[in-house]
């Protein structure tokens, strides 16, 4: 590819995010929302770093293989997190789930999306590894995981005790010492 497009995607990937998604959810105050678009354009971003191969990776062998690996469990969470929203919270015309999902992945972890989207940033950052890739990784997990606490205010606030028990039960991230009480 020439070295000049993957710039170029880099630029309308933050263009078109910041216009589409970024913008009206400030709007809308839904700050969970701003953090989440933050997340797939860092994550797009640093898949097109890899794809373009932009910089050089550092990576020894196994620490590639060790990469894909964590992609794959990124990839798996992010699969049943969309499976579980669109079969069982009983999606309205927006696609926001109607009611709190605690089943599958969702009872190991309340934000299993962003949990997958840093999981599997992080993944491409130990196959392309570089300070680049890394940093992108880092601003998609941090980005992630604000937005999972401000999802879970937004979800206090819609849902209400059923959220709260739910809360009580799930930690935001199934890694420990991430648990955060309402």
């Amino acid at each position: 590819m020439e070295e000049g497009i993957a710039p170029i995607a880099i630029g309308a990937i933050w263009v078109f995010f910041l216009l589409t998604w970024t913008i009206p959810s400030a709007r809308k105050r839904q700050p969970h929302m701003v953090f989440a678009s933050f997340v797939l354009a860092s994550f797009l971003t640093l898949a097109v770093v890899a794809i373009w191969g932009m910089w050089d990776s550092k990576s020894p062998a196994w620490l590639k293989v060790a990469g894909w690996i964590v992609q794959l469990v990124g990839a798996v969470l992010l699969a049943n997190s969309f499976h579980y929203l669109s079969t069982k919270g009983r999606p309205l015309d927006k696609g926001e789930p109607t009611i709190v999902v605690d089943s599958g992945v969702y009872r190991l972890t309340r934000h299993p999306m962003y949990l997958g989207m840093g999981t599997w940033a992080l993944g491409i950052a130990l196959v392309q590894f570089s300070t680049g890739a890394a940093l992108i990784a880092a601003f998609c997990v941090v980005f992630s995981w604000l937005a999972a606490i401000k999802e879970d205010q937004y979800n206090l606030k819609r849902f209400g005790e059923p959220y709260a028990e739910y809360m009580r039960r799930v930690p935001l991230a199934s890694l420990p010492g991430l648990r955060r009480r309402p």
